[in-house]
């Protein structure tokens, strides 16, 4: 028997009795708020910032940052935590990161300022991610269960790959295919300016363009401490500088290209 939803070149989807389940038909598919909780955590806690906190006195210290709203009560609130570090920027700065490695892989003729600052952009990107994930990983306190756990991840899965990262930086540095200091917005294309290079997207630009350079990057202490007692800037000058991948490039180009394309 032939199959009651064979189709001909003109058929359209959704014609069929196996297409009218799809979710997109379900009436309470579309939401007139399409937030989620963690959406919602968030939006109050940057609401909570309009808010003014009066102590038991009845005084308001706005010269006091922990004591001028009610923005504290979220920040040391396991739920607003956990909300923050669900709804980090890891795609858009995963789009970012394949963008660029694209724009840098295309053209050899590329002027070499532009190579240059875009391949830094690269080691930027996850070290500013990180940034933001241990700035809020870093409030929550000692003797809540999950910050045993969120220590040992960060000492068994994020330690290796950040002496990696800090290694091949400084192997970079010393091939002079990136520079030693911040990540300089006009040589970026962004939603506020033209430039050369793919449009980064506002959460990645919020993130790369703080006027802080890659190996003296302010993370904070606490998240570092199962691995990075002594701070960042120790961290990484503690490592091995690393440029066997940019040795056989004859130019910036070529290098960078190699350096991307490790086997």
């Amino acid at each position: 028997m032939t199959p009651c939803d064979r189709r001909g070149v003109l058929s359209r989807t959704g014609t069929s009795q196996t297409d009218r389940t799809i979710a997109q038909r379900d009436p309470g598919y579309f939401q007139i708020d399409g937030r989620d909780i963690g959406d919602m955590i968030l939006f109050g806690r940057r609401f909570a910032q309009h808010i003014k906190y009066y102590d038991a006195n009845n005084r308001h210290i706005a010269t006091d940052p922990a004591l001028r709203d009610w923005t504290a009560f979220f920040d040391r609130d396991i739920s607003a935590i956990l909300a923050s570090l669900a709804k980090l920027p890891v795609a858009p700065c995963r789009a970012a990161f394949q963008d660029i490695r694209t724009f840098l892989e295309a053209d050899p003729s590329r002027p070499e300022a532009e190579l240059t600052a875009h391949f830094d952009a690269l080691f930027h990107i996850p070290l500013t991610l990180y940034r933001d994930m241990a700035g809020r990983m870093a409030t929550i306190e000692d003797n809540d269960p999950i910050w045993p756990i969120l220590t040992q991840l960060s000492q068994s899965d994020i330690a290796g790959p950040l002496g990696d990262l800090a290694g091949y930086h400084k192997g970079a540095v010393g091939q002079n295919l990136v520079s030693v200091g911040a990540l300089d917005r006009g040589a970026f294309t962004l939603n506020s300016q033209p430039g050369p290079g793919p449009k980064l997207a506002d959460q990645v630009a919020d993130l790369l363009f703080t006027k802080d350079a890659f190996d003296t990057m302010p993370l904070p202490l606490r998240a570092l401490a199962s691995f990075a007692p002594d701070g960042w800037g120790a961290f990484y000058a503690a490592q091995a500088s690393n440029d066997g991948p940019f040795l056989d490039g004859a130019d910036p180009y070529s290098k960078i290209f190699d350096g991307l394309n490790l086997t």
